[in-house]
């Protein structure tokens, strides 16, 4: 994960978190795994009176990129990130 993170960025992509985890929980991770540096939008429950699956929070995060959804990749690891994209 670190070096495909590695190699987006590099390749001067725009880079988001989209998490139904708490902000203090989802950086402590990210942070763990060593990759937190490499987003550069971080959206949290704290972040969004909408939560997921409502696709409030991945509209947000294009918004903080300056992206749009037909030009952005959004990947997911869970039911409520394909309800939400």
């Amino acid at each position: 994960v670190k070096e495909a993170l590695e190699v987006l960025k590099n390749k001067g992509k725009k880079l988001a978190i989209v998490t139904s985890r708490t902000r203090h929980t989802a950086e402590l991770f990210t942070r763990s795994l060593g990759i937190f540096d490499y987003f550069d939008a971080f959206l949290t429950p704290e972040s969004t009176t909408k939560h997921k699956p409502h696709p409030g929070p991945a509209l947000k995060a294009l918004e903080l990129l300056g992206g749009s959804a037909k030009d952005s990749l959004f990947v997911g690891d869970a039911l409520w990130d394909i309800k939400c994209g």
